[in-house]
């Protein structure tokens, strides 16, 4: 094992907890399940495409 780059540590955790809120807020307030499940697919199409592009080029 290698050593953990404090800093990108550090950027990790605040991204998570900002996403752990910003999900939370949104699911009890915003959206309904249907519309979460929408917005989780496009989400991971996004990340296909970014990922099929990477191999690609």
């Amino acid at each position: 094992m290698g050593n953990i780059d404090p800093y990108l540590l550090v950027l990790c955790a605040i991204g998570s907890i900002a996403g752990g809120l910003l999900g939370n807020y949104l699911m009890r307030k915003r959206l309904t399940a249907p519309q979460v499940k929408k917005v989780i697919g496009i989400v991971l199409y996004i990340i296909a495409v970014k990922m099929l592009g990477d191999l690609l080029i």
